[in-house]
């Protein structure tokens, strides 16, 4: 089990990545993502009819589960498919990502960039648990909230 430092160090640099990859740069070796016939950034191939019904799924490994993840489609075309979890066939969209987080854009990519295996609705329980992301007593709005004194939105101070 990793020390609070590492396990700090190893999500931090995790983050970085999946940052780089949402902003469309090259990361590290090996496959990451492949890109599909339109140029798009994808784990695997999804396509579902118009009520999210899927009418093909193809997994692939990454993280730390086989799943499909597709960046292009939870940036730009946030009705479209663009999470598919290893343990389940629920079709998650950008917009359902946007919803699980209170309609805010920095929550929405971290969870997105983070879920690796699991629902986000799962790992957001989690986070939450963990202390990870709260929702502020003041305003009411949700914030990351790992080493963090004042609610990022209204200021008001953090009690533990």
């Amino acid at each position: 089990m990793k020390s609070g430092i590492e396990s700090r160090r190893y999500n931090e640099a995790r983050n970085e990545i999946c940052q780089q990859k949402l902003m469309g740069a090259r990361c590290g070796r090996g496959r990451w993502f492949t890109v599909n016939e339109k140029g798009c950034k994808c784990i695997g191939v999804c396509k579902a009819d118009r009520h999210g019904r899927i009418t093909k799924l193809q997994r692939e490994f990454w993280g730390q589960g086989w799943i499909f993840k597709d960046w292009n489609a939870f940036q730009k075309h946030r009705d479209s498919p663009c999470y598919v979890p290893e343990l389940s066939d629920t079709v998650y969209t950008g917009n359902d990502f946007m919803d699980l987080c209170d309609r805010q854009e920095e929550i929405a990519a971290r969870l997105f960039c983070e879920v690796d295996w699991q629902s986000p609705a799962a790992l957001m329980h989690e986070w939450e648990i963990n202390g990870e992301v709260c929702t502020c007593d003041q305003c009411g709005k949700m914030f990351l909230s790992y080493d963090v004194h004042q609610c990022p939105h209204c200021g008001c101070s953090i009690t533990e």
